[in-house]
C-alpha cells in the first residue's frame, strides 16, 4: 500500500520534460523505499508499484489488482 500511496501522490505532479519527470518518478520510488524502510515493511515490489503508478496515474483497476494481490500476499 505504500507503494501505491507514494505512486499516487507523485503522479499529482505535472511533468512534460523528461527530466522532470524521471526526476519524479525517482522521488517516488525513492519515497516508497524510505518509508518502508522507516516502518521496517520492506517489500521490494512496492516500489515497482510506486513507479507503475506515477507512470500511469492513479486508476480504478490498479488500486483493485494492488488490493487483490496484498490480500493474497498476507493470507
Amino acid at each position: 500500500m505504500v507503494g501505491l500511496f507514494c505512486g499516487f501522490l507523485f503522479s499529482l505532479i505535472s511533468a512534460h520534460a523528461l527530466i522532470l519527470s524521471a526526476f519524479i518518478y525517482s522521488l517516488a520510488v525513492g519515497a516508497s523505499i524510505f518509508i518502508m524502510v522507516v516502518t521496517d515493511t520492506e517489500h521490494p515490489p512496492a516500489a515497482g508499484t510506486a513507479l507503475g503508478v506515477v507512470i500511469t496515474g492513479i486508476r480504478l483497476d490498479v488500486l483493485i489488482t494492488v488490493r487483490v494481490e496484498h490480500n493474497q500476499f498476507f493470507h
